[in-house]
């Protein structure tokens, strides 16, 4: 997300610094199988692995993913590093795994201090846990809390856990360690992988009061949809028949404990099914509401539910909070135009550009974004295999003029990244 010279769209950079400026949007293009969403795949699984216990990421993570087409990758590690920007702090946070046995290999974090890293930690897992003093003191620990420090580093060596996931789990929180907490939390909630079937969180924010919900409603009508407005109806547990009694408890005990916790923040969450959406919420006496959500389009009264909207609505909805997000995120979303018309995914992006609070890498077939009015040419990446190995590269190696029909010469073929035939039908 670093921008190359190019002078053109200067209004998508976010100026980090008087040096550093990042770009807001990438969109990755490829044939099927070029391994477009096995690099979202791979950011998914360093999240999981750094906001996740061992035992989650055993259960939640598909076993065997190292890469095989040599047997020899078996027995090697796998390297995951990240650039990030937390507020005026620039870090470098990374681990190193053996995918085949999930065995944590190393771990490191650095900060850019006035043009120069400086780690902060680094730990190699099969050496045994040494700490220097002085790594100590560039987390700004106290003489007193050192040891204890230390312990916490052991202690997550003997889990197979890395340690930022270890310090951030079950309350062993220190309050001089602030930037850990900083770099977990961008990973547990700033950055949010969407792959092809799930939806955006905070999408279930526009039924939290009218207001929202008829922003929603706006949001859709805008788009072309043809909803007009959208109707909530209460109903009773017993109404609801896709989704089970157990699963409706739980949330009904999950919004309770939280309206417990804090009374001052509404409890309430969004469950869709392929049926329906409901929007489940507490009232003033504690007690469960649940609400089932209707549209009602233009020209009619009738209300319809979610199974009678087309695809793209529905995809729309799960988008919602993409657009409408007022919090510092980066959405990771394979396949942004699935179920989306060519000039619906080009106003989505269009919007998405506009709106400073976000970052977006993107995968997508849509060519209509081969636009240089709409992006710029380090805003376009593509991935194309070889021999089972998958590369990634940007539109600015070509340095194609802005005046090129790109999308005309990416179907050609003179990119690259574009499926090949054989002749078995002729």
């Amino acid at each position: 997300m670093i921008p190359s010279q190019v002078r053109s769209l200067k209004h998508h950079l976010k100026t980090v610094n008087e040096e550093i400026s990042v770009l807001n949007f990438s969109s990755i293009y490829g044939a099927n199988a070029s391994g477009k969403s096995n690099f979202i795949k791979a950011l998914e699984f360093a999240q999981t692995v750094i906001t996740s216990s061992e035992e989650r990421v055993r259960k939640s993570v598909v076993r065997e993913s190292y890469y095989k087409g040599e047997i020899s990758f078996k027995g090697k590690t796998s390297d995951f590093e990240f650039d990030l920007i937390i507020g005026e702090g620039i870090f470098t946070y990374g681990f190193s795994m053996n995918l085949f046995n999930f065995e944590i290999k190393s771990e490191w974090l650095y900060k850019r201090v006035n043009n120069e890293d400086i780690k902060l930690y680094e730990i190699d897992y099969d050496k045994g846990i040494k700490i220097e003093d002085i790594l100590l003191d560039n987390l700004q620990i106290n003489d007193n809390d050192k040891e204890r420090f230390k312990i916490y580093i052991s202690d997550a060596n003997k889990s197979n856990s890395l340690f930022l996931q270890y310090i951030n789990a079950n309350e062993r929180k220190l309050d001089y360690s602030i930037e850990l907490y900083k770099i977990y939390d961008w990973f547990s909630s700033t950055m949010e992988v969407i792959s092809t079937y799930d939806g955006a969180k905070g999408s279930e924010d526009a039924f939290l009061n009218e207001e929202d919900t008829e922003k929603l409603a706006e949001f859709l009508k805008n788009f072309g949809t043809g909803i007009e407005r959208i109707e909530r109806q209460v109903i009773s547990k017993q109404d609801i028949d896709d989704i089970n009694r157990k699963s409706i408890d739980s949330i009904a005990d999950r919004l309770i404990e939280m309206n417990k916790q804090d009374e001052s923040k509404i409890a309430a969450g969004m469950v869709q099914t392929n049926e329906n959406i409901y929007f489940f919420s507490i009232d003033d006496n504690n007690e469960l509401v649940i609400e089932r959500i209707y549209f009602i389009h233009e020209g009619t009264s009738s209300k319809f539910p979610l199974r009678a909207e087309s695809d793209g609505t529905r995809r729309l909805i799960e988008m919602y909070g993409v657009l409408n997000t007022v919090k510092d995120k980066v959405y990771i979303i394979d396949e942004i135009d699935r179920s989306f018309h060519p000039n619906l995914t080009y106003e989505f992006i269009k919007r998405a550009l506009s709106n400073s609070k976000i970052q977006l890498i993107v995968t997508t077939h849509e060519d209509r974004l081969l636009d240089l009015k709409l992006l710029r040419r380090d805003e376009i990446w593509f991935v194309d295999k070889l021999m089972n190995e998958s590369r990634l590269y940007s539109l600015e190696d070509y340095k194609v003029r802005f005046d090129k029909d790109i999308m005309k010469d990416y179907l050609l073929g003179k990119y690259g990244s574009v499926p090949t035939f054989n002749n078995l039908f002729e």
